[in-house]
């Protein structure tokens, strides 16, 4: 695993890359600031992947096996989301 900081203490870009699942070395040759740039507007691949995943209906838990729920913040507290129990393309319709 990458350090988290470099010598003076700041953020290390490929401590960033390893978070977010890319591989190292992905932003190489551009500055610090240019490579934190890029990686605060990339995506996280394994995010993306679920959630096209569930667009099309695929790998979806069912509602007995979905058990995450909000509490970022009290907008979202107790508040758990409703998941089909099928992932019959029908059934999502």
């Amino acid at each position: 695993m990458p350090e988290p900081t470099d010598g003076q203490g700041r953020l290390s870009p490929r401590m960033v890359e390893h978070m977010m699942g890319y591989p190292e070395g992905w932003v190489d040759g551009i500055s610090r600031t240019g490579q934190l740039k890029a990686l605060g507007n990339a995506i996280v691949p394994h995010q993306a992947a679920a959630a096209w995943g569930h667009l099309l209906g695929l790998d979806m838990p069912t509602e007995s096996t979905h058990t995450h729920t909000h509490t970022c913040c009290p907008r979202h507290e107790r508040r758990t989301p409703t998941v089909p129990a099928t992932t019959e393309p029908e059934a999502l319709t």
